[in-house]
């Protein structure tokens, strides 16, 4: 599989694989969750090059054999620190042969800075480990909570984040194993698709909603009706994201209760859960009722 996605297969291994998943839709939904996946990468990531004093420094470390050029300068160097052995130094050349970790100048004062200096930064996460476990010190203490909770609510996020147009998507696909595929591998959420009745899966991307990671599935129909799926886990969502009480006490109670809510602009917003995933959902299309065409592709 991974020599396909990244195209070293050749005859007759690539026409046997082409030909499996041709018929078998499990591989053919890994296979294009894989190349997605690899294109979301090689689109963010972005190539630098290592400077010139990285590569040296490398070459020193693994090869052992420095260059004429290399070896010259730590001659120059062992010379400089032979000379300044001999003669006076100066309290900030001092300072600075201390400061200054050099493997190959003053190696025992170097050693005795970095022992120091590590002994100092495990003292000091101690102390803050301590002092957070004190509530009378004072010290990194936050605001106490009060009775309401500031984080921010997941259906205003949702009515915020909807867009029917959607231009920016990460996949384009009609089969949700491909799109179940994709967010089990950049965000870590164990989601099933749902159905939407008279809608085609279109695509999907990853998204945010504040600091959670949140997953997007548009269904579309002709002519320009759009609904909106979003998922996250619900143990992401604990102290970043908020659901009114009463909501979540009535769609945890049964994996079927759909609530439906409408924010100021008269948007219709639906949520339910499903196992460890609360869903929200959303649409353009203000004559349809969200709660009668959603259902769980595995319900019987």
């Amino acid at each position: 599989m991974s020599a396909a996605v990244d195209g070293e297969l050749h005859e007759p291994k690539l026409s046997e694989f082409l030909e499996h998943i041709r018929v078998c839709e499990a591989c053919r939904a890994e296979f294009e969750a894989e190349k997605a996946t690899k294109a979301i990468l090689k689109n963010r990531l972005k190539r630098v090059k290592a400077p010139k004093s990285l590569v040296e420094a490398i070459k020193r470390q693994t090869i052992g054999n420095p260059s004429i050029s290399q070896f010259s300068q730590m001659s120059s160097s062992n010379e400089a620190v032979l000379q300044s052995e001999t003669s006076p130094k100066s309290w900030h050349a001092m300072l600075s042969s201390w400061l200054f970790i050099d493997p190959y100048t003053n190696r025992r004062a170097n050693s005795f800075f970095a022992a120091v200096l590590a002994v100092t930064v495990l003292a000091m996460l101690i102390f803050a480990g301590f002092v957070r476990t004190q509530s009378d010190t004072g010290l990194f203490d936050t605001v106490r909570p009060v009775a309401y909770s500031a984080a921010p609510n997941l259906c205003e996020l949702v009515a915020l984040n909807f867009s029917s147009k959607q231009d920016k998507v990460d996949v384009r696909t009609s089969e949700p194993q491909v799109v179940e595929n994709y967010f089990a591998k950049t965000a870590g959420i164990q989601a099933v698709v749902p159905n939407v009745k008279g809608f085609t899966i279109a695509a999907a991307r990853l998204t945010a909603f504040s600091s959670v990671n949140a997953c997007e599935v548009l269904f579309k129909r002709e002519p320009k009706s759009v609904v909106a799926v979003y998922f996250l886990n619900e143990q992401d969502m604990r102290d970043r994201l908020t659901i009114p009480k009463d909501i979540m006490e009535y769609i945890s109670a049964d994996g079927r209760n759909f609530w439906t809510v409408r924010n100021m602009q008269s948007l219709q917003i639906v949520v339910w859960k499903w196992g460890e995933i609360i869903y929200a959902a959303t649409t353009n299309d203000a004559h349809l009722d969200l709660a009668r065409i959603i259902t769980n592709p595995n319900w019987n």
